[in-house]
């Protein structure tokens, strides 16, 4: 027994004082064996409960941490939505989508591919990551954009199969992952938002494969907010656009006229500088209107817009007026640049034909041209408007194809003189 061996057993022949003893060792020997199993047993069960606790930790770890990282990007997403749709022009929201997209995948490399002018290619206009990655391709070459939903390499139907627009070397294509979002409003592909990455973790890991469904499941979140935020940003655009713009001739409407009046105004009086305007008349435009309909007569006056928009420089502001009448503000110059300016419409007007189905029909198609400058001829803009207006007044009663420039005074140049 003090050996160790609890199962040998020694007969008792004679249950006398002798034989009672070893009967009560050999009990005892039983009970001690009896006791030292239910405290294997206690022993085994407790260290499996710590074994199970252990697992139970470390899986809580794990969620407590995928957890909080779910809780940054949703913070993270929150604020991108927020900044996003307080954008006012296309490089704030780029500026915008780089820094929330570096924050949201800082393992990975992407971009956000817009189509191009051309609408023929995708090019990006932001990017972020360590690698080098592609500006531009054609859009035949993106599986997402192919089938019209989210790719992801890791997808089962999709085998690792990757985009034809990535170049990556051959001897890391294989580790290579990545995610392509067509980006898609209200029926339209604005673009797509691709994410790329390497494989790091084993393919068979639970945690790996919950990892990829969560970032995909990201990629797209992402690409919701930018692609509706972007859809708002070109509709807010577009409506601006109406509003400053004449719907015929793509010239500035009335209001953006008297807005960009004020201004030249109150920028001519600060730095001491003179500002030209022109205001020109189609003559015989009802004539026209009346002998080929309004449609010819519409051309005419397109027609003129485009011969204005050419002869003036980016700076000066070309404004439908109203009707057959234009008004052209020509900021920094004087009564010499304003002239050579009216000269160079008048010129181009006179060159002018119009076809109707092949026939020339140019039926004596001329233009007036009425000049002010401020601060001599006004110092407001119902001043210079009125002396404008009756210069090209003059110019019509002195038989039409010409320009003249206003000889009026306001009441504050004679003043000031």
């Amino acid at each position: 027994m003090l050996s160790g061996d609890l199962e040998t057993l020694v007969p008792v022949k004679q249950f006398d004082e002798m034989g009672k003893l070893i009967y009560a060792i050999d009990l005892m020997k039983i009970r001690v064996k009896s006791k030292m199993k239910k405290i294997l047993t206690e022993i085994n069960d407790r260290q499996l409960a710590e074994e199970t606790m252990q697992a139970l930790h470390l899986k809580l770890t794990r969620w407590v941490a995928e957890l909080d990282m779910r809780t940054h990007e949703i913070t993270l997403l929150n604020q991108m939505g927020k900044m996003l749709m307080s954008s006012k022009t296309i490089e704030e929201f780029n500026v915008v989508t780089l820094r929330y997209a570096e924050q949201l995948f800082p393992d990975g490399n992407g971009a956000v591919y817009m189509y191009n002018k051309s609408g023929k290619f995708m090019e990006a206009v932001c990017s972020w990551g360590k690698e080098p990655i592609e500006h531009s391709f054609v859009p035949e070459e993106c599986w997402g954009l192919q089938r019209g939903r989210l790719y992801a390499t890791d997808m089962l139907e999709n085998s690792n199969i990757l985009c034809g627009h990535i170049k990556a070397r051959d001897a890391d294509r294989s580790m290579l992952r990545s995610i392509c979002v067509p980006m898609t409003a209200r029926a339209e592909t604005l673009g797509v938002f691709h994410v790329r990455y390497e494989q790091k973790s084993g393919p068979n890991s639970a945690f790996s494969a919950q990892r990829k469904f969560a970032m995909e499941q990201l990629a797209g979140t992402v690409a919701e907010y930018i692609t509706l935020s972007f859809s708002n940003l070109k509709l807010r655009d577009s409506l601006n656009q109406l509003s400053m713009h004449d719907s015929l001739t793509g010239l500035f409407n009335r209001r953006y006229m008297s807005d960009s009046f004020n201004r030249e105004i109150y920028r001519s009086k600060r730095h001491n500088i003179s500002f030209g305007v022109i205001m020109i008349d189609v003559d015989m435009l009802k004539k026209f209107n009346d002998g080929y309909g309004h449609d010819m007569g519409d051309m005419v006056l397109v027609k003129i817009s485009r011969i204005i928009n050419n002869s003036i420089r980016l700076e000066d502001i070309a404004c439908r007026y109203g009707g057959d009448e234009f008004l052209i503000i020509i900021p920094g110059t004087d009564a010499d640049g304003t002239y050579k300016c009216a000269e160079r419409i008048l010129q181009e007007a006179g060159k002018l034909h119009i076809k109707n189905k092949g026939v020339l029909i140019n039926d004596g198609i001329m233009v007036s041209i009425g000049m002010s400058i401020f601060p001599v001829n006004g110092s407001t803009v119902e001043q210079l408007i009125k002396t404008a207006d009756n210069a090209m007044y003059k110019a019509k009663s002195s038989g039409r194809n010409c320009m003249i420039l206003s000889r009026e005074t306001t009441a504050a140049q004679d003043s000031l003189q």
